[in-house]
């Protein structure tokens, strides 16, 4: 029989037990490693459910689990073979024997498209999805406020390459450090609509000027 507090993460029926989105991330872990929540050893979840409401909690703890689990390790851009193989530990526990297949991990990715918690890098090819644990305005906010600080927000010119190795004016990396320029890109792409910046390519080389107001 699993544990009480796993049988309560499908239990529909208790408001109180439903977590809302405000509630602290389900997982934490004070070392390296990821710690998941003990729903994960919940051998139900693994399938997916019938019930319309017990299924929508389903999906939302999925959800969760996988944008702190990105959060967790820095996962900007995430392959669909690799969320299928069998070496992802997220979608799969080897102590109970059980696994999402991938009609039920495609449910799991259009919910989280829907939702705008991910999307498809390429939308005729579903094989890389980008995973948004931070918002792309919250990035593109974070940019902003970097090149403002640099005095560049009028006019300032970076490759793509120069910005993902940009430091702050105290030497820390900035926090899109290790962000695949694909990512990067969907980010100022964001800017870009906003009027905020015009992404540039020379010979094959992205970059983006910048346009915002200093102040």
């Amino acid at each position: 029989m699993p544990p009480s507090s796993s049988r309560t993460a499908l239990d529909a029926n208790s408001q109180s037990s439903v977590p809302t989105a405000a509630s602290p991330p389900l997982s934490t872990s004070s070392s390296g490693t990821f710690r998941f929540p003990s729903w994960h050893a919940y051998p139900p979840l693994y399938t997916i459910q019938l019930c319309a409401r017990t299924r929508e909690r389903q999906l939302y703890l999925w959800r969760r689990l996988a944008l702190d689990y990105c959060a967790h390790y820095r996962i900007f851009c995430w392959e669909r073979s690799d969320m299928l193989g069998a070496e992802c530990e997220l979608f799969c526990n080897r102590t109970i024997h059980r696994r999402l297949n991938e009609e039920a991990m495609c449910l799991l990715w259009r919910d989280w498209v829907q939702r705008g918690d991910a999307a498809w890098a390429r939308n005729d090819r579903h094989d890389t999805l980008l995973m948004f644990w931070r918002s792309l305005r919250t990035w593109a906010d974070e940019i902003r406020a970097h090149v403002r600080r640099c005095g560049q927000a009028a006019g300032g010119i970076y490759t793509l390459q120069e910005l993902l190795k940009a430091v702050e004016v105290d030497g820390r990396p900035v926090g899109w450090h290790g962000m695949p320029p694909l990512f990067l890109q969907r980010v100022l792409e964001g800017l870009q609509a906003d009027g905020q910046a015009v992404l540039l390519d020379a010979h094959g080389t992205l970059g983006v000027k910048f346009s915002i107001d200093p102040r």
